[in-house]
């Protein structure tokens, strides 16, 4: 799931953009010529911050459809979600999958039934 590593750095360039800023204004009040050169500087990293946030959003969301996608579509066939066979047809990890799927019994109040191999059942009470 790329989008978290999209989103952490969001959250990284946003942290150089206020430092950047920071020093922009410790630089007017100290009376130095580098305010400008730190203020584009924070600028960009605003920009930066920006791009990589909305990015990370649009593609969170399409993992999420796509997620839930295959959820209903396991649900109908067999009326339980499997681990395992939801992780293959979704294109994650089963350990990405179980996650996914241990917050969502907790809201749809799911039961899961363990499994051998680390795979695991979750269908409705």
């Amino acid at each position: 799931m790329a989008y978290r590593i999209l989103l952490l750095c969001s959250g990284l360039l946003m942290m150089f953009a206020v430092f950047s800023l920071v020093l922009t204004i410790g630089s007017v009040v100290g009376g130095s010529d580098t305010w400008k050169g730190n203020l584009i500087l924070g600028l960009c990293f605003v920009t930066l911050t920006t791009v990589f946030l909305v990015i990370g959003l649009v593609k969170r969301k399409a993992v999420y459809s796509r997620i839930e996608t295959e959820i209903a579509a396991q649900l109908v066939q067999h009326n339980y979600v499997d681990a395992k066979v939801f992780a293959q047809s979704a294109g994650i990890s089963l350990d990405d999958a179980r996650d996914q799927l241990d917050k969502r019994m907790k809201t749809r109040g799911w039961q899961r039934t363990e499994l051998p191999e680390y795979n695991a059942q979750y269908h409705k009470k």
